[in-house]
C-alpha cells in the first residue's frame, strides 16, 4: 500500500536510493523493506 500511494517525488527519490544497488535483487530488498 505504501509503495502504491507514494506520490512522482518519493519514488523518483526511491529511484536514485535504488542506483546505489549493484543488483536488482538488493533494489528488491530494498522495495520490500519498505513496505
Amino acid at each position: 500500500d505504501q509503495i502504491r500511494n507514494m506520490s512522482l517525488a518519493d519514488a523518483e527519490e526511491i529511484a536514485e536510493e535504488a542506483l546505489s544497488y549493484e543488483t536488482a535483487e538488493e533494489v528488491s530488498e530494498f522495495l520490500t523493506g519498505n513496505n
